[in-house]
């Protein structure tokens, strides 16, 4: 047998430690969720060591090597899950899962056995084609997407050939008995010692059979259904008296109301918008921002592209396990009981539910988050480090799910940031090997639309209870004239409904298919926060900028506290975040802006112009360009400078296709780069035809001189015209 591989370095610089392993594996593609895989196995750790007390030493041992490739991350996996007596096909239907949850007509003792998998490790996804051998077997496995083409065929000599292409080697077709393909999570096995071929059913179906995984599932698993409260009506008593002030303390507006809780409980919807934020970095603006709205949500580039979440949702997965993990180098029953949930979405009496449970290797330990509004920073800080401690001793003496609730804020109590309580908590015991020892579910007053659960979960959070996202409807609907409240539970429906359909889309930029994957993966990029409070708390989030520390948060969350429990405080602030409102969050393209620049176009004067540009150069700072100035030097003399004319023949504007621009935008640009001797790009969507002949009758060319054709999945061709005047149509 042989395995081979080869491929160009397309964005990333060749380097010998980034080849691939081979090992057990060779891998065509990336690994999307490898962020998160890395990170768990850290979490793991030593912690998770298989002993054998009979020769007094370790079997195996779980261990990551860092500063290598997502291939060589994989290939470390899969020699720690196999090196206490799983085989190889076992070890890969543990990291690379089919979509087994949606796969109806999947037998149930296999569904059994990758429910079971599924409890001790998230998958580890693609789009991946990995090729493994270990000298027994010879193999190939495809992600559950199966965005990877792999194609085999069986000649007349019992010869297998696999490859993600057709035609790697010359063959003679007429000793070809067979062909076929590798579909999403499929598996095609050769056995060298038996001298069989072995496919994805039948191999499934052996591992299956091997073990009672559907009893040991049986033996600990608790639905959430079976958890919940009798009373059906705690959730809507949990919410029809709303305190005003304590959903201002947590940054909730009238604006928040209208625009983004409106849609979601009024019609299961996120909210959609246009025209980009124009609002300030948060850390540049003066009005306190939640700490979620330092964050930005990453998203899938080049080659890792995302999934979409409607058309491949059958390959998506938000289920939850809140306990303890069941251990990843021996199969054996779970460890403790656990709860089982569709989605980490709670409602309030859910939380009052895991709260009370009472259940054989279930142990639940409520933790606050408020602290002494008179004690300012220090109290703050003081509060941070106290939970952390409370929580490492909880698990410490058995806890199996954490709850971090910031409920009871009051006129003297105010609450620490759930983000930053969860991520400190998360760090903290992965750091001490603790964390797979215990769950954590936020209550949380802060979190109520999809960015900030979405946060919570990729910084450590098992599930989220949006407490106050509920209160807040209950109150919109009683400002409402004529509401009926007394299907409240359906407005609660929906708006959970709306959470999960915007959490799959955010797990869908990413590339990735299962919370489990997404969940404290972190792949969030930081703006304005400290590099201490990174380093500690949220450790390893891409962070190019400083910004505030711990002080500085605590300084955000008290001012919206005294503010919401000032004596003349009576009703929500109208806000102004996603719409400009004249008291509220400034605008990049606020009315008075708009207005000069409007008028700057319609006279084409010098003056009018720069009272554009000064308007906009003497505002307070919105984005990070506002405050780069250039540093004055000693003058060139203009005589050693290039003509400004040589120099514009080195401009080029952004590809941009078709679609992305409206066709008068991208032939503005290509006339306005036309006329400076510049160079605009078509984008892969190319330009109509009929922009190539010739200039127009005021003598300017719509024509891109950079022209791209999309030629197939990954592969563009681009063209580059040296003059216009060359161009020729045949």
């Amino acid at each position: 047998f042989a395995l081979f591989h080869q491929r160009f370095s397309t964005n990333t610089a060749p380097s010998w430690k980034m080849t691939q392993p081979f090992r057990l594996i060779a891998h065509n593609g990336e690994i999307n969720t490898i962020a998160g895989n890395r990170r768990w196995m850290h979490a793991r750790g030593h912690q998770l060591v298989s002993f054998d007390p009979a020769r007094g030493k370790r079997l195996a041992e779980v261990r990551i090597a860092p500063g290598t490739s997502d291939s060589a991350s994989f290939d470390d996996a899969l020699v720690s899950v196999t090196a206490a007596g799983r085989d190889l096909p076992h070890g890969m239907t543990l990291l690379m899962p089919p979509s087994w949850e949606h796969d109806e007509e999947m037998p149930d003792v296999v569904r059994s056995f990758f429910d079971y998998q599924a409890s001790l490790m998230e998958p580890w996804d693609g789009p991946a084609l990995v090729v493994f051998s270990d000298g027994r077997v010879v193999g190939a496995a495809l992600d559950r997407n199966g965005l990877r083409p792999a194609r085999y065929l069986i000649t007349t000599d019992d010869l297998v050939l696999m490859s993600s292409e057709v035609g790697v080697l010359d063959l003679d077709v007429s000793r070809v008995v067979r062909r076929g393909r590798l579909g999403p999570g499929g598996m095609l096995v050769v056995d060298l010692e038996r001298r069989v071929l072995r496919e994805q059913d039948e191999i499934h179906g052996e591992l299956a059979e091997r073990l009672p995984y559907a009893e040991w599932l049986a033996e600990r698993r608790i639905p959430i259904d079976a958890v919940r409260s009798a009373d059906t009506d705690a959730d809507a008593v949990a919410t029809t008296s709303v305190d005003v002030r304590a959903l201002r303390a947590m940054g909730c507006t009238r604006e928040e109301l209208m625009l983004v809780l409106g849609p979601m409980y009024n019609e299961g919807i996120e909210p959609l918008g246009s025209m980009g934020d124009d609002s300030p970095l948060s850390v540049l603006s003066p009005l306190p921002r939640l700490l979620f709205a330092y964050f930005r949500q990453r998203f899938a580039q080049v080659t890792n592209p995302p999934i979409d979440s409607l058309r491949e949702g059958l390959a998506m997965s938000l289920d939850v396990r809140l306990g303890v993990s069941g251990a990843l180098l021996a199969d054996g029953p779970l460890p403790g009981a656990h709860v089982y949930l569709e989605h980490p979405v709670l409602s309030n009496g859910d939380v009052a539910a895991l709260a009370a449970l009472q259940r054989d290797g279930w142990r639940a330990h409520r933790l606050d988050l408020l602290f002494d509004e008179a004690e300012d920073a220090k109290g703050f800080a003081a509060a941070l480090d106290a939970l952390v401690a409370a929580g490492d001793k909880a698990v410490r003496e058995g806890a199996t799910c954490l709850i971090l609730t910031d409920d009871g804020v009051d006129a003297a109590r105010a609450a620490l940031p759930t983000l930053l309580a969860a991520a400190a908590m998360h760090q903290h015991l992965v750091r001490a090997g603790l964390r797979l020892r215990t769950s954590i579910v936020v209550d949380a007053g802060d979190a109520r639309d999809e960015h900030a659960i979405a946060a919570l979960l990729g910084f450590g959070a098992d599930a989220v209870c949006p407490r106050l996202g509920y209160s807040a409807i209950a109150f919109a609907v009683t400002q409402t004239k004529d509401a009926d409240t007394s299907d409240i539970e359906t407005l609660f429906a929906r708006y959970q409904s709306a959470l999960t359909k915007g959490l799959r889309k955010i797990l869908a930029k990413m590339g990735v298919s299962t919370l489990r994957s997404y969940r404290g993966a972190g792949l969030f990029e930081a703006i304005g926060i400290a590099n201490h409070v990174i380093a500690r708390h949220f450790t390893g989030t891409p962070s190019s900028v400083s910004g505030i520390g711990i002080a500085g948060i605590a300084a955000e969350t008290l001012a919206r506290h005294r503010a919401a429990f000032a004596p003349e405080t009576a009703a929500l602030e109208d806000g102004g975040w996603h719409r400009y409102r004249k008291d509220g969050e400034a605008h990049a393209f606020e009315p008075k802006v708009v207005k000069v620049l409007h008028n700057a176009i319609k006279k084409g004067g010098r003056l009018e112009y720069q009272a554009y540009a000064d308007l906009v150069h003497t505002r307070a700072p919105l984005a990070l360009r506002d405050l780069v100035e250039f540093k004055a030097g000693e003058p060139i003399a203009l005589a050693d400078v290039e003509p400004v004319e040589d120099i514009l023949l080195r401009f080029m504007s952004a590809a941009m296709s078709l679609g992305s621009l409206s066709p008068e935008a991208q032939q503005t640009i290509a006339i306005a780069m036309n006329r400076i001797g510049a160079r605009s790009n078509s984008g892969e969507g190319g330009e109509s035809p009929e922009l190539y002949w010739g200039p127009s009758a005021n003598g300017d060319r719509a024509s891109a001189r950079i022209k791209q054709v999309a030629s197939g999945r990954f592969g563009v061709t681009a063209a580059y015209l040296m003059s216009a005047d060359e161009i020729q149509i045949k």
